[in-house]
Formats: C-alpha cells, sequence, structure tokens
C-alpha cells in the first residue's frame, strides 16, 4: 500500500512572482551526459511527477547534452515547469546565439528565466554594463517575450551581492547542492 505524498512546499523566486518548488532539478551529473539519454529523461519526468517545478539547465551542462536531454521531457510537459537556462557568454551577439541554440535543444519557443553564468571572473560585471554587451541581449529577448525574467548566478556571496546592486536582476543563484559530496 503507497502512502500518498504530500507536495513540494513553494516559495516566490525572487522577485519573479512565480511560485516554484523548495527543491528543484538542476542539470547536471547524469542529466548532462549524452551517453545516459534514458536514464535522464526518466529523472527529469520523474521529479516533475513528484511535484518539482523548478527545472535548471545550462548550454555548459554536458556540452549541450543537459539542455538536450531536457528538452526531450519539454516537448510534452513544457506547461509544468519553470524552466531556467543560463548563458556563458558575456557578449549581446554570442548571447543572441547562444539563446537560439538552448530553445532548440530544450524544445521551447520561450525560458522563463535567462541567466548570466557563473559570474566572479575579473572584469565580467564591468563587461555586463558595456553598450553591446550580453545584458543589452537579455533586455531585448525579454521585450520580446523569449525569455520572462533576467538572473544572475555565481559561486560567492560577494560577487552576487555586487552584482545585484548593479542591476536589478529578478533573482540570483548561488551553488548549494547537499548531495554534491556523493555524486562526484
Amino acid at each position: 500500500m503507497s502512502k500518498e505524498c504530500d507536495p513540494i512546499p513553494k516559495r516566490p523566486l525572487g522577485k519573479t512572482g512565480c511560485q516554484v518548488t523548495v527543491y528543484g532539478l538542476g542539470g547536471l551529473f547524469t542529466l548532462a551526459r549524452h551517453d545516459r539519454h534514458d536514464e535522464a529523461v526518466e529523472i527529469v519526468n520523474r521529479a516533475i511527477d513528484l511535484g518539482v517545478n523548478y527545472v535548471d539547465t545550462s548550454a555548459l551542462y554536458g556540452n549541450g547534452a543537459s539542455e538536450l536531454n531536457i528538452g526531450t521531457v519539454m516537448r510534452e510537459r513544457r506547461d509544468a515547469v519553470f524552466l531556467a537556462s543560463k548563458s556563458h557568454d558575456h557578449t549581446y551577439d554570442g548571447t543572441m546565439a547562444l539563446v537560439q541554440q538552448s530553445l532548440r535543444r530544450l524544445q521551447t519557443d520561450y525560458l522563463d528565466l535567462y541567466q548570466h553564468h557563473f559570474l566572479g571572473q575579473l572584469g565580467q560585471l564591468e563587461q555586463l554594463r558595456q553598450k553591446h554587451s550580453a545584458r543589452r541581449a537579455f533586455e531585448r529577448l525579454r521585450d520580446e517575450g523569449v525569455i520572462r525574467h533576467i538572473g544572475v548566478t555565481g559561486h560567492s556571496s560577494r560577487v552576487l551581492a555586487d552584482a545585484l546592486e548593479d542591476y536589478p536582476y529578478d533573482c540570483a543563484l548561488i551553488t548549494l547542492n547537499a548531495a554534491r559530496a556523493v555524486m562526484d
């Protein structure tokens, strides 16, 4: 006899106004493996079945494998999740090309959240302030409805605090994975 599971609690995500589950599904590890496609698809479907509604990936994860694997599920279940991806290119043109690639891989025509990925190297914040930067590309994409919200990610709380002081991002994501120690 199986016991009915309590729903996963939800919280507002930054300034997006969207409610996401306190547990999300990140696109690294198995999801970022080309050679484990079937298993990755099963993981994404199972997470959604269990009530997870936040799925986060990046064009960098597994050289695009993560987006491809998640995209297989998004083809049928896009409306079930708040979908986030990231751009590691800090130029306007590079970001515009990268987002199109991500949309194709993810089999969707929009992202709920698009994030500047792994902000932390010297000069990246300054580069985002430039006239022809990824930040301007993000703004255009938001205006066109290709992305709904703009975010930033990093591994340093200081860098993320500086980024939030510099620009009104909708949310910031810092690396935290309770299972990381057993997954490497």
